[in-house]
């Protein structure tokens, strides 16, 4: 016999009770689960560093409408600086490739005449340095040659794990338009986001299961008050898809808010007793 009354609300409530201990009893609560121990590596293939950005701003826009963002890389370096472009400079050089020896050999030796060729565009960077040099110029350190952290502050993108200021009027409009900064340039933004996308379809592929997460804000904490070892813990969670796209401007990648809405860290809300830094 099939009794379709519904249940009373003490036995809902112990159910509910139940599952909730069914689940916290399966949760991984050691240092294995990145969830208490998550450890930031910008060379990590499985995750990307979102720099210079606010979260209150990211998600209360990825929630408001649905529009999407997408992954901002780094400016690329400038093939040549304003400086180089001025009078005194260009006078300087000019004189320089009639006598400078290193730059006559180098040119000598090349095999064919190509404007553009690698080695006479190697020649004639060489020769503006030594310049610089001679006419008293700061030098130029070309952007990628510097780490991706100093030619981030370069450009006025701050490159930290700490939030920016929310007041900083200056930069207000960067927070509130639809790019997400990253740290990286873009063909190593293309390979990630490409690795991302292929790494979060093996998820729903294979287990079934969406694993692809913007993590807001990060807990410090100990397992001892008398631990110097400090551990990271993601906060909360908003489940994102990543689409590879062709603009007219080349791809870029969009982020798109997930089912599910915001989450809180449920791994760390069940191993809460440990010290908070």
């Amino acid at each position: 016999m099939l009794d379709a009354s519904p249940l009373p609300e003490e036995a809902i409530a112990a159910a509910r009770e139940k599952l909730t201990d069914l689940r916290a009893r399966l949760l991984d609560l050691t240092l294995r689960n990145r969830f208490l121990n998550f450890t930031h590596r910008d060379g990590a293939k499985t995750q990307l560093r979102i720099v210079d950005e606010l979260p209150d701003q990211l998600y209360g826009q990825l929630a408001a409408d649905g529009t999407p963002f997408f992954l901002a890389p780094l400016p690329e370096p400038e093939d040549e600086p304003a400086d180089e472009r001025s009078p005194a400079f260009q006078s300087a050089l000019s004189a320089a490739k009639a006598t400078d020896e290193d730059y006559l050999s180098a040119i000598d030796a090349l095999e064919e005449d190509d404007p553009d060729s690698p080695k006479r565009r190697n020649a004639e960077r060489a020769l503006k340095d030594r310049v610089r040099s001679q006419i008293g110029m700061t030098p130029w350190t070309h952007g990628r040659l510097m780490s991706r952290a100093e030619w981030a502050r370069k450009n006025k993108i701050s490159p930290s794990h700490e939030l920016p200021y929310a007041g900083d009027l200056d930069q207000a409009e960067k927070h509130t338009d639809s790019a997400i900064q990253t740290l990286l340039f873009a063909d190593d933004l293309d390979a990630r986001g490409r690795n991302l996308i292929a790494e979060a379809r093996r998820w729903r592929e294979e287990k079934g299961v969406d694993a692809l997460y913007l993590a807001l804000g990060f807990l410090e904490w100990r397992e001892a008050k008398a631990s110097d070892r400090a551990l990271l813990a993601p906060l909360l969670l908003i489940p994102v898809g990543i689409e590879r796209k062709s603009t007219p401007k080349g791809t870029r990648f969009e982020i798109t808010m997930g089912q599910g809405g915001i989450k809180e860290n449920a791994a760390l809300r069940a191993d809460s007793h440990h010290s908070v830094s």
